[in-house]
């Protein structure tokens, strides 16, 4: 099952995403900055949220902001996307939670 993430950045947080590819579920979270450790309890998080319920998470599609910690993820294949590339899950779902803001503030 591969699980693509990526940052997007609203002021004055990151909003971290990611999508379950598998069945279209996708989470947001706030984050506080994009370090190394902070990435790594992102990514922590969502797998074990996932594993609770059951799911196998072996492959991230992910930007190179989480380059830094595939590291610490021995028994999951980080896919790094080159440079100004985007994941089509992710900005799907940034799309759709954009559409659904502006639907609830202009009604």
């Amino acid at each position: 099952m591969a699980l693509p993430v990526g940052p997007n950045t609203m002021a004055p947080r990151v909003w971290a995403r990611d999508v379950l590819r598998d069945i279209g579920y996708r989470n947001t979270i706030a984050v506080p900055s994009r370090s190394k450790d902070v990435i790594v309890k992102f990514i922590t998080k969502v797998v074990q949220s996932y594993q609770s319920c059951g799911f196998i998470i072996c492959a991230i599609h992910c930007n190179n902001e989480f380059d830094c910690a595939k590291d610490e993820f021995t028994d999951i294949v980080f896919d790094i996307v080159a440079q100004n590339r985007h994941i089509p899950e992710v900005e799907r779902s940034v799309q759709t939670m954009k559409e659904d803001s502006r639907l609830i503030v202009h009604g």
